[in-house]
């Protein structure tokens, strides 16, 4: 064997060709994104374009994942291609998005060169743009619920257009989704029985399928909820995934960047998060409890620092408290520990969005002990200090952000529990705020809402009113007409447990109903009655009914309140 010697020279030169041939074909990075993060006032036809370093494969396309929070879910995999040319991954949407609603985008490390896959995953959201409206709400109606409902939430949940009203009714441990006819008004309803005492209801696409599935903390529980959609608005199963000690709030986002949904909630009785991560079918297994300030009344995300993923802040709601927790991703899902922002006293509900149009999210927290709403601008990296303090009404009790006036700035809402009403805050554009006009809501208004109910472009706003068991509906520049009569409660306010059944499931009638007689018809899926007439018993009591000799299936239950009918979808398993 002859054994070769090479001169040194020869050596380092051989070394640094190879290093030159490896740097050449480095992993690709995002050079750029379209629309930017955090943007408000995107055209709601507006593709979504990520540009990257070097060419990609065709198999790229997986790598981009956006998602609705109002309509469609996985707008990827449903309303929209994903392309690639040369550099550039594509979105372009079938179908627009939402007036107003949050768009959040997932760029994977399914991203691929011929160097090999993105090293670096990244995150992002922007708000969709409305357009119209003045900020005055004048017409509309208050839409009975369940008991107790503690928050509102939109979302096209049977696909059809529209956006339809969800709230968590906490006494009756039931979600009431109410459908929209396309206008505003609405006539059917359905309860999906969840764990006891929903305090926070989320809606997302958990299992990318494209429609949006419910979760809710269950504050009598220690639970999530989880209820997948069938696409029609008929929410079932019966995972519950547990969590910390009474849990206040839920929300949800791609934290560990894997391309699906996870949720976080906030756990008042022991101040902390939990972050549980998404398998990408809707299965919740792994995540950390993070630990955060006193009684953490609402958890929220968005990118803070500015550095692609998603960090987690919480409302401490605890008696002295005057602080909201920030707590930054590690990029993984995991969290630093972070720092509190000063606010006012008792933070009750947060909110994040650019108040002055430089690109980071502001912070804005409404204060049930001090009676204000503290603005803390972000300084770019993720730090909120100075900012203005504005009085409000008796004990804040949420606080929102939409451009309600079509000028391309975000507002502000905020609904006072004890006053009984919602202030609205027009921004000048750059984070200084003028009151307008209070706008009256039912009796202690708990969560507040905007989105465009009646498919106009404009932003309305909807408060869940606690004690009178109601959502107030109030149309923007009072462009829709006034309901004739409010929605009868009968409409909205039964409801079914256990929902799917097995041997049994029980009707439980709302107490507007009185001495109304009512009775209810369960149909099959051939339109055949199933069985005799049932009568319903006494408002607020349940009806015991056997389904036990049925064959399983759906199923339709009409109820007669008199002369008027309300259907609601049952499944027997």
């Amino acid at each position: 064997m002859t054994t070769r010697f090479y001169p040194t020279k020869l050596v380092l030169t051989m070394v640094l060709m190879g290093f030159v041939a490896w740097s050449t074909h480095a992993q690709p990075t995002i050079s750029s994104i379209t629309p930017t993060a955090n943007q408000n006032s995107v055209p709601r036809t507006s593709p979504v374009t990520v540009r990257f370093s070097q060419p990609l494969t065709a198999a790229s396309t997986s790598a981009l994942r956006v998602f609705s929070n109002q309509r469609g879910g996985l707008r990827t995999g449903t309303s929209g291609g994903v392309s690639v040319n040369n550099n550039e991954l594509t979105f372009s949407p079938t179908r627009s998005f939402r007036a107003g609603e949050t768009v959040s985008v997932s760029i994977t490390t399914a991203a691929r060169s011929a160097a090999g896959a993105l090293a670096t995953p990244r995150i992002f959201q922007f708000t969709a743009a409305a357009t119209g409206g003045n900020g005055s709400f004048v017409n509309g109606t208050d839409i009975a619920t369940g008991a107790s409902p503690y928050a509102v939430k939109t979302a096209d949940v049977d696909n059809d257009g529209d956006l339809d009203i969800l709230t968590p009714s906490f006494a009756n441990f039931t979600v009431i989704t109410l459908l929209n006819n396309g206008n505003g008004t609405f006539t059917n309803s359905t309860a999906t029985g969840v764990g006891n005492q929903p305090r926070s209801l989320a809606l997302a696409d958990l299992d990318g399928n494209g429609s949006l599935d419910m979760l809710t903390a269950n504050y009598g529980a220690n639970t999530v909820s989880i209820r997948f959609n069938d696409g029609t608005g008929f929410f079932s199963g019966f995972t519950e995934v547990p969590v910390g000690s009474q849990p206040q709030s839920i929300t949800t986002a791609d934290v560990d960047a894997d391309g699906d949904q996870d949720f976080l909630a906030a756990n008042g009785a022991n101040n902390s998060v939990s972050v549980r991560l998404n398998d990408g079918s809707g299965n919740f297994s792994g995540g950390s409890d993070v630990a955060v300030g006193g009684l953490p009344f609402q958890v929220i995300t968005g990118d803070v620092d500015n550095d692609g993923d998603l960090d987690v802040l919480t409302a401490n709601m605890a008696s002295g408290s005057n602080t909201v927790s920030v707590r930054l991703n590690n990029g993984n899902g995991t969290f630093s520990p972070g720092y509190d922002a000063f606010v006012g006293s008792s933070p009750r509900s947060i909110a994040l969005s650019d108040l002055d149009s430089d690109g980071d999210l502001d912070l804005l927290s409404a204060n049930a002990g001090s009676g204000t709403v503290s603005i803390r601008f972000n300084n770019g990296s993720g730090y909120f200090s100075s900012g203005t303090d504005y009085l409000s009404g008796t004990t804040p009790s949420s606080v929102v952000t939409a451009d309600i006036d079509g000028d391309n700035d975000q507002d502000m809402l905020v609904s006072n529990f004890y006053s009984n009403n919602v202030l609205v805050w027009l921004n000048n554009g750059s984070g200084s705020f003028i009151l307008t006009p209070t706008v009256p809501t039912g009796t202690n208004p708990n969560g507040i809402a905007a989105a465009d109910m009646d498919n106009d472009g404009d932003m309305d706003l909807l408060a869940a009113n606690f004690t009178t068991s109601t959502v107030s509906l109030r149309f923007n520049n009072g462009t829709s007409a006034a309901l004739a009569t409010p929605v009868a409660r009968a409409h909205a306010a039964f409801s079914l447990y256990p929902n799917p059944a097995h041997a049994s499931f029980n009707i439980v009638a709302p107490l507007s109903t009185d001495a109304v007689p009512a009775q209810a018809f369960l149909i099959n899926s051939l339109g055949q009655l199933a069985g005799k007439p049932i009568p319903l018993s006494s408002a607020g009591t349940a009806t015991f009914v056997d389904v036990s000799t049925l064959a399983k299936g759906l199923y339709t239950l009409r109820i007669m309140i008199g002369s008027t009918a309300t259907m609601q979808r049952l499944a027997i398993e």
